[in-house]
């Protein structure tokens, strides 16, 4: 896989922290070069929500589901930008999807630092456990 795909959601976490509009070609790259994979779309929908353009990242979590009718969409894809779009209740209800689907990328929740603001949830902290990666 290309090197420049697996940067691409690190580089746009911290433009969109300093929410600066660099991000949005690279994640449509990101998305180009990955073929269209729905994390590269839950990142650039993070991104437009975290730099202030909420509509925009309302349509492409729209735009996931309707995909997700046709063939299957990771729920983790929606986690961050449902995390961005402050809907927490949807951000939980992910984590439970994810956990049912036996999405692969669930186990990296613990050591991604998106999800750093959750930690403390008591929430998270129970789903941790309910997943075995409490310890």
């Amino acid at each position: 896989m290309d090197r420049r795909v697996n940067s691409a959601p690190r580089t746009g976490i911290q433009f969109a922290r300093k929410k600066q509009i660099l991000i949005f070609p690279e994640f449509q790259k990101a998305i180009e070069l990955s073929g269209g994979l729905s994390w590269a779309f839950g990142y650039l929908g993070y991104s437009y929500a975290m730099s202030g353009q909420k509509d925009e990242a309302q349509k492409i979590l729209h735009a996931l589901e309707e995909r997700s009718k046709e063939e299957y969409v990771r729920s983790t894809s929606s986690i961050i930008m449902y995390h961005a779009l402050e809907d927490i209740d949807k951000l939980f209800e992910c984590f439970e999807r994810a956990m049912e689907e036996r999405d692969p990328v669930l186990p990296l929740i613990n050591v991604l630092p998106e999800l750093d603001v959750f930690r403390p949830d008591p929430r998270f902290k129970a789903f941790l456990k309910k997943m075995n990666l409490d310890k």
